[in-house]
């Protein structure tokens, strides 16, 4: 099955979700208050990481990370992304961008890098199935509303596992060899801020493998941008 271009997928997606919120309104994926899928007092406990760019735990091939939150000290925030996630609410993606800008914004090494959004792609097979990339529509998101060039640079060539379910060696065999890098990206200045866009930082494998394929066609400045870190 070939999947639907993202604006298609979006506003289909969209059509669906507002449908269901007449019918259901939406409620608080953390406190369960009617209103909004992550209600104002719950989006004010959430607790920020204090730093900005981060230097990347274990060996890899990222120059660094970008990340808002600690993921398992916000329940309200692990309850949002599995809701965006595996329930595929594209509204929690503005949500989510506007988050990351208020961060990043006050980063001038961000801010002066004139930086490319790449987000992290799902094989053909999965998106077929799932019809919705979570970094995808972070992505696009970011793009609207500050203007981030995006560009989809990378393919997923390897149908793997899912990455929840595995060790992080497991993953790191899972990974190898999954990405190559499309002809969008091989016409940049090898200098160009390359940001890989995804939802949470977990084991670093997957941001790795992608920034392992990046560096191969000679890319200097790769750095992971994600929502949490685990």
């Amino acid at each position: 099955m070939t999947p639907l271009p993202q604006p298609m997928r979006e506003l289909f997606i969209k059509l669906r979700n507002g449908v269901l919120d007449f019918l259901f309104p939406p409620r608080c994926v953390h406190c369960r208050a009617e209103g909004a899928f992550l209600c104002l007092p719950c989006l004010r406990g959430l607790k920020v990481s204090p730093s900005l760019l981060h230097h990347p735990p274990a060996p890899t091939a990222l120059s660094g990370l970008m990340y808002v939150f600690k993921y398992r000290a916000n329940p309200a925030l692990k309850a949002a992304i599995y809701q965006f996630k595996y329930r595929f609410n594209t509204e929690m993606a503005t949500l989510f961008a506007a988050l990351l800008l208020k961060k990043i914004t006050r980063s001038s090494f961000f801010t002066s890098s004139s930086p490319i959004l790449i987000p992290v792609p799902l094989h053909r097979r999965r998106l077929a199935w799932r019809g919705f990339n979570q970094a995808e529509a972070l992505s696009c998101a970011l793009q609207r509303l500050a203007g981030i060039p995006v560009i989809h640079g990378l393919q997923r060539v390897k149908a793997t596992e899912q990455q929840a379910m595995l060790s992080r060696s497991q993953r790191l065999k899972n990974l190898k060899n999954s990405f190559i890098v499309l002809p969008a990206l091989l016409s940049l200045s090898r200098d160009t801020s390359l940001f890989l866009v995804d939802d949470v930082y977990t084991t670093g494998t997957t941001l790795n493998e992608c920034a392992r394929a990046l560096r191969k066609t000679g890319f200097k400045n790769v750095h992971g941008l994600v929502i949490a870190k685990t």
